[in-house]
């Protein structure tokens, strides 16, 4: 299993093709060797990214975008990662018609045109040779009118693989160790994410500083044959890359301490 970096975490870092090589550089330094790439902003070119990853000797592992984009734009995201080398192309969120959120109920004519999107966007990203994932926010983990909306989408989209949030599956309120052996099997990426409890609400932590113990976490990681976690936070109380540095070198200490 190999640990990475969420690009999402630096978005304010990478303004410029120059602020996105310095900021890959960084990275490189901390000692990360691969990314998933989110967030950058429209005017920086897929080949100023490209650069960037061989200059400094990143892998990009895929990409993760949000609804619509991720799947509207599908077919760019797929030549995107052909050219910086991804595998996993990720989608996040659902369209905010789908459910009711006053009475949790769903908008089946609705719900079905989004699996329709799904389906046809899966079989895309499989006849181009990558893999298609769904990242999950912890709405898709709670019940609406009895089922678990992260299930109904793999049982109508059964070919796609799901990148586990464990802050937001923190957030549900459900078990990450349980949850991971879950959907063990079907799941290759994780996202690692600290949050901590400060006068009421969650903020975000390097991992290591907050609320969330990450021993049996990785442990779980390994069982389930995850390849890839990402480490991400995208609100700091301090520098984002000594964050990203303390956060590392947490995980690479408690994974010494497994071997």
């Amino acid at each position: 299993m190999k640990i990475g970096f969420q690009v999402s975490s630096i978005k304010e870092y990478l303004s410029t093709p120059w602020a996105v090589m310095e900021s890959f550089k960084k990275i490189k330094n901390i000692g990360y060797g691969e990314v998933q790439i989110q967030y950058v902003p429209t005017h920086i070119t897929a080949d100023d990214i490209k650069t960037a990853l061989t200059e400094n000797g990143l892998v990009c592992v895929g990409t993760q975008d949000d609804y619509p984009d991720s799947l509207r734009d599908i077919r760019t995201l797929i030549e995107k990662n052909a050219q910086w080398g991804g595998r996993y192309i990720c989608s996040a969120l659902w369209p905010m018609d789908c459910v009711n959120p006053d009475s949790r109920t769903i908008n089946m004519e609705r719900y079905r045109a989004f699996i329709n999107e799904m389906q046809a966007a899966c079989r895309l990203v499989k006849d181009a040779g990558k893999i298609f994932t769904y990242h999950p926010l912890f709405f898709d983990l709670n019940p609406v009118e009895g089922v678990i909306p992260l299930d109904c989408l793999l049982e109508e989209v059964p070919e796609l693989q799901v990148t586990l949030d464990l802050y937001h599956v923190i957030a549900s309120g459900l078990d990450p160790v349980e949850t991971i052996r879950k959907y063990s099997g079907n799941m290759e990426i994780v996202h690692f994410k600290e949050g901590k409890q400060l006068n009421g609400e969650s903020v975000l932590m390097p991992l290591g500083q907050g609320d969330t113990d990450w021993k049996p976490i990785l442990k779980a990681c390994l069982a389930a044959d995850v390849r890839h976690c990402f480490i991400e936070q995208e609100k700091w109380h301090k520098d984002a890359f000594e964050c990203m540095a303390d956060s590392y070198t947490h995980i690479q200490s408690l994974m010494k301490d497994m071997a």
